[in-house]
């Protein structure tokens, strides 16, 4: 009776040790599959996420300073306003206008002789006198950047 009941208990510490295998396993890979993929495929907002380098990098694109996150853009366009809509975190939206949109992923915003914002195929480019000081990283590299990125 006794070699039963301790057969019993490691029965079931087993199927214990089974569902908790299976739950990581499944968390794991929801969350691979969370980090890779930056954008849902037929969602109207588009998260950018933003690297920059506090110097200029060298002629060879290296940042010698070590890159940075930058805030994530959550882009909205609309094509029945030909306007396109953009937030930070917890920041009141603004509105670009005299833009031309065709969809979410592709849209283009002129704002004068200085400054143009584009979206093609999902990746944001912008035309600036001053020149570029963020640019687009996939998420997985922001989430790394942001987990060493210095901050006092």
């Amino acid at each position: 009776m006794r070699a039963t009941l301790a057969q019993q208990k490691v029965v079931t510490m087993q199927r214990i040790l089974d569902h908790v295998i299976v739950w990581v396993t499944l968390i794991a890979i929801g969350m691979g599959i969370w980090i890779t993929f930056d954008n849902i495929p037929f969602a109207s907002e588009i998260v950018v996420y933003q690297g920059w380098c506090p110097t200029a990098k060298t002629q060879a694109g290296v940042c010698q300073t070590g890159e940075e996150s930058g805030n994530p853009i959550t882009y909205k366009a609309s094509q029945e306003t030909q306007s396109v809509v953009y937030w930070f975190n917890n920041q009141a939206p603004s509105r670009m206008t005299n833009c031309a949109v065709r969809d979410a992923k592709n849209w283009s915003c002129n704002q004068g002789e200085e400054y143009s914002t584009a979206m093609v195929d999902g990746k944001l480019s912008e035309i600036n006198k001053l020149g570029v000081m963020y640019y687009q990283v996939p998420k997985y590299r922001w989430y790394w950047l942001w987990l060493h990125t210095k901050t006092f």
